[in-house]
């Protein structure tokens, strides 16, 4: 009855003084947020989650979104495709989410991706790379906002192939979706500057590899002058520290993709193993951005958990922004009329304005290249001789290979 008599008041307040504002809703605005919060990948997921949950509670404060507050449902895939698409349906079914956001795999990625799709549900990607789920299993309701696999390897492909010019190619790269969309990312950049470049093996290890020994003593006895390693988090160190006896980084040309993602070294000591002198690839090097709003989130981000400003952190901050940008646009949690406002959109951020590509929904995110070393002030390894890729567009397939690769998909 007090139900009714609510309703009924609203409903006349609305017919007699139009009720402009009287009848607003006031209920939270619901984002769902799945990463990884448990295995060796924990530390991006974590990263991912604290950023979001900063612009939530800033906006909140702030006095929230068309005067509804934001609510951030976070839940754990465990890394496993079949874990994320599980909470992804619940979040969709049960906690009636406006809006999903996440993950660090890309195979959990491309798990949730085809359900949104088939709920016309917006799901918006960071930060896992792989480019497919984004061009050829892109849709309208997918949205990037990182960078892809395409300028992530190609990127330091193209500084490797410039600084050495290596012939004789070696790939280790983690056996998934991620990994062997970079390993092919990588080589389409570095053939346009190295033709004659051969990759003369191949290793994949299986996610969970703890014992790297087998595969640093075939790469170094493979006669390659160049190695690629794709690998990331607590696999990436268990390499670095197992490689390095070996006097890995001093005899072998590398190629280190994500050793770049500087937060990954902040307990890595002068003197203790570290990818030296290998090249990068960096999403976000905060110390070399000179944008208040950057140092705002960096000092934010420290505030709370102790630790230097994530990449994925800064990319989910910059998205539950983007979101509010979205919703205030248009006046509401419509899907449909945010989706038309983020195609094709120019969004503020912290390291400057990013376009979401209307071809393929992918934020034209920077990617900078470095060499890993010591110094800047900073007290462990990280990319040095940064060197950012412009035209940022140029670094990502162009919306004709796009089409391309989509149409070969039917």
């Amino acid at each position: 009855m007090v139900k009714f008599l609510g309703i009924a008041t609203c409903l006349l307040a609305t017919l007699s003084l139009s009720g402009i504002g009287l009848c607003a809703d006031k209920s939270p605005i619901v984002i769902g947020h799945v990463n990884t919060y448990s295995g060796h990948a924990a530390f991006y997921g974590k990263g991912a989650g604290t950023g979001g949950k900063l612009a939530v509670d800033e906006i909140n404060a702030a006095g929230g979104v068309l005067g509804r507050q934001l609510k951030y449902i976070e839940r754990d895939d465990q890394l496993k495709p079949d874990v994320g698409l599980k909470e992804a349906k619940d979040l969709i079914l049960n906690q009636k989410v406006h809006f999903l956001t996440g993950t660090i795999s890309s195979a959990v990625s491309l798990a949730i991706s085809s359900y949104c799709k088939e709920k016309k549900v917006m799901f918006i990607l960071n930060p896992a790379q792989s480019a497919s789920s984004t061009e050829e299993l892109g849709h309208r309701y997918i949205f990037r906002f990182s960078n892809n696999s395409t300028p992530l390897a190609g990127v330091p492909a193209v500084r490797a192939a410039k600084m050495w010019g290596a012939k004789k190619l070696f790939a280790l790269c983690p056996d998934y979706e991620f990994g062997h969309r970079a390993l092919k990312d990588f080589m389409h950049f570095y053939k346009k500057e190295v033709p004659d470049a051969q990759l003369i093996g191949e290793l994949w290890p299986k996610q969970g590899t703890t014992d790297f020994t087998p595969y640093i003593t075939t790469i170094m006895a493979s006669g390659a002058d160049l190695v690629i390693v794709a690998l990331y988090g607590g696999e990436e160190h268990a390499f670095v520290k197992q490689a390095y006896p070996y006097g890995f980084y001093d005899k072998m040309r590398v190629v280190e993709l994500l050793a770049g993602s500087h937060e990954n070294w902040t307990k890595v000591k002068e003197g203790q193993p570290a990818p030296v002198g290998a090249v990068c690839g960096s999403r976000y090097p905060y110390w070399a951005i000179d944008n208040p709003r950057s140092q705002h989130f960096a000092k934010k981000y420290q505030e709370i958990t102790g630790q230097v400003p994530q990449s994925a952190g800064i990319m989910a901050y910059s998205t539950i922004y983007a979101l509010k940008a979205s919703i205030e646009a248009v006046g509401g949690t419509d899907t449909e009329k945010n989706v038309d406002y983020w195609t094709g959109r120019v969004f503020e951020t912290p390291i400057g304005p990013i376009k979401m590509r209307a071809c393929d929904n992918q934020a034209m995110w920077p990617s900078w290249s470095g060499v890993i070393g010591w110094g800047d002030g900073l007290s462990f390894p990280h990319g040095q001789k940064l060197e950012k890729a412009e035209p940022v567009e140029a670094t990502y397939s162009t919306c004709e290979e796009v089409a391309k690769a989509r149409s070969q998909q039917k």
